[in-house]
């Protein structure tokens, strides 16, 4: 048995030692949340990740890693990328690309696979929002390649020179309709900059730009995007706008979201403020509310962890 001990732990010494790192991440919640569905209540919300991370290096220099959550290892979330209420999940995950997400990466730039976001979006993003658990996301605008779980996964370039990015991206999904291709660049210079997108989903094809801005304690963003289609009702624009006013501790945010697609015909809009108690802790609210008929203002207060 001590034979076996100490080659057991002789072993795992020497293997370390040309092994790849690999870190363990996490984050929590806990606090009460309210849907925009009229005549909800206000629910009891909370729940634990854990994230893997495992980062290498070759003989020549080339790094290369890899990422995925625990809740994601073998399966992934319904078809339409959401938490669709009492909608089984399905097979895939990180084994198959589904979830998380591996790169390599050197002099000719990084090329990353799995769940990860098409071009436009690397380049471009989502303005800023404060909520304790999403708020169901009615800051964001759409994009056609985002790395919706039915096209999973995504291959995504970039090359980096200085501030200048560009990227470039495809997802292997074997249907027509969730197929897209995607090319974005973005240059940041000081405390400014700006960036542009493109995508084409055969039916569907999208430009996109976006600004931000840094003026003392205030950070703006500005996001548009137009969306050409031979579906009438999904052509036209969307803009989204926010600010946040951060100091020492405190942050607020304000967001507003236009979708003028006859299909969605949508405004949105929200405020949100988090306090940093340290540590990897703070207390954080938000509150959202839409256009649409019938809907009630949504809001959620809690805790958030980062370990």
């Amino acid at each position: 048995m001590k034979k076996l001990f100490l080659a057991s732990t002789v072993l795992a010494a020497t293997t370390g030692l040309a092994a790849a790192d690999v870190t363990l991440s996490g984050d929590a919640r806990m606090g009460l949340t309210k849907a925009a569905t009229a005549n909800s209540d206000a629910q009891f919300s909370s729940r634990a990740r854990v994230t893997f991370t495992a980062s290498g290096e070759t003989d020549s220099g080339l790094s290369f890693g890899a990422s995925f959550r625990a809740d994601n290892a073998a399966t992934r979330l319904v078809p339409d990328g959401s938490d669709a209420g009492d909608a089984p999940d399905v097979a895939g995950g990180a084994n198959s690309g589904a979830a998380g997400s591996v790169f390599i990466e050197g002099a000719f730039g990084k090329l990353s696979m799995g769940d990860v976001d098409s071009a436009a979006e690397a380049a471009v993003g989502q303005v800023a929002a404060i909520s304790f658990a999403g708020l169901g996301d009615t800051n964001e605008i759409n994009y056609i390649g985002a790395g919706a779980s039915d096209g999973d996964p995504v291959v995504l370039y970039t090359y980096s020179v200085d501030a200048f990015k560009v990227f470039l991206s495809a997802n292997d999904s074997s249907a027509a309709a969730t197929q897209s291709f995607g090319i974005g660049a973005s240059y940041s210079i000081d405390s400014y900059g700006i960036s542009l997108g493109y995508e084409d989903g055969g039916a569907d094809t999208k430009t996109y730009i976006g600004l931000t801005g840094t003026f003392g304690p205030v950070s703006a963003k500005l996001v548009a995007a137009d969306q050409s289609s031979t579906d009438a009702a999904r052509e036209g624009r969307e803009y989204a706008l926010s600010l946040t006013y951060a100091a020492d501790m405190i942050a607020v945010t304000g967001f507003y979201n236009v979708d003028d697609r006859p299909a969605v015909a949508l405004k949105k809009y929200g405020v949100g403020a988090s306090y940093d108690l340290g540590g990897g802790a703070k207390l954080v609210a938000g509150i959202a509310g839409d256009s649409a008929a019938g809907n009630d203002t949504a809001y959620d207060l809690g805790l958030t962890f980062s370990f």
